[in-house]
């Protein structure tokens, strides 16, 4: 007879994800659903470090419908919910929708989700007043123009690294830095290598001089209110954070890297606010 306390593990196919192995513990449960879909009641939180900050809440009975989320913060700085809540248990975030009919982004702040992390249980609440909208429009700006010197596409090379050894890399996916990387403004050409060994890091490997590579994080997995509205448009961009690795793992979050996915390119953007380190201590957590 199976030990009612070992967690019962199970996998559903997502056509966003692929196959994704879920436990019990992983489950949020929603007694009334969602807005239409009163039905769907089961569902797991998904977050990918390629779609920052989104996150994906996915139905379980039915994996084809998920939604993307927003916390409501990264929207609205001001957003004041007039229920009470515990940031210490709960999570708020709200539904925000990629492309409507005008193929504006959208965010429901009118009705936000909230999850008890304790509980494991979720539901949608929502706000009476005219405050909040149910489509908020998330304002976007118009992406930066390929530069001249940007490498041609459609062309593969081979690069020995020192972290990968020999690799081929497309020109479609080499990222141009116009203005290098703080510390090494000559190295201009980077590819960002994923490989499962190392996750969640990512590495920026230099082209100019493959010896050089950057591991990164995405900033939100060390500061989930991590505030990137200055520099970063997540219709088109992902943002990642530099770390030092050693006895003293460290990340410079005082000068996030904002990758616009659009037109390949890249910057390292020193943001304004002095509420970020570039040596943030990044704690290991058993």
């Amino acid at each position: 007879m199976q030990d009612a306390s070992v967690p019962t593990a199970r996998s559903i196919a997502t056509p966003d994800f692929g196959d994704v192995a879920i436990e019990s513990k992983h489950v949020f449960t929603f007694p009334e659903g969602l807005l239409g879909f009163p039905e769907l009641q089961e569902f797991i939180l998904v977050s990918e470090e390629a779609t920052a900050p989104f996150r994906w809440l996915l139905s379980v009975k039915n994996p084809a419908i998920g939604f993307p989320l927003l916390s409501p913060w990264y929207v609205d700085m001001e957003f004041t919910p007039n229920f009470k809540y515990d940031l210490d248990t709960s999570s708020i975030f709200v539904i925000v929708t990629l492309l409507d009919e005008q193929k504006r982004m959208t965010a429901n702040m009118k009705a936000p989700i909230v999850l008890n992390v304790e509980r494991q249980t979720g539901e949608q609440i929502i706000l009476p007043g005219d405050s909040y909208s149910t489509q908020h429009i998330i304002e976007s700006t118009t992406p930066r123009p390929v530069p001249e010197s940007a490498p041609p596409a459609d062309k593969v090379r081979s690069i020995f690294t020192a972290q990968f050894g020999t690799i081929e890399v497309a020109d479609s996916q080499i990222i141009h830095f116009q203005d290098g990387l703080l510390g090494f403004t000559n190295l201009l050409n980077f590819v960002i290598i994923s490989d499962e060994e190392t996750a969640p890091f990512k590495w920026l490997v230099s082209l100019d001089q493959p010896s050089i590579g950057f591991p990164m994080l995405s900033p939100w997995l060390l500061d989930t209110n991590y505030d990137l509205r200055e520099a970063f448009n997540p219709a088109f961009s992902a943002a990642f954070v530099v770390v030092t690795l050693g006895n003293e793992m460290t990340a410079n979050m005082k000068a996030p890297v904002i990758i616009n996915v659009n037109n390949q390119t890249g910057e390292q953007r020193i943001l304004s606010s002095d509420k970020y380190s570039p040596t943030f201590a990044i704690t290991n957590k058993k």
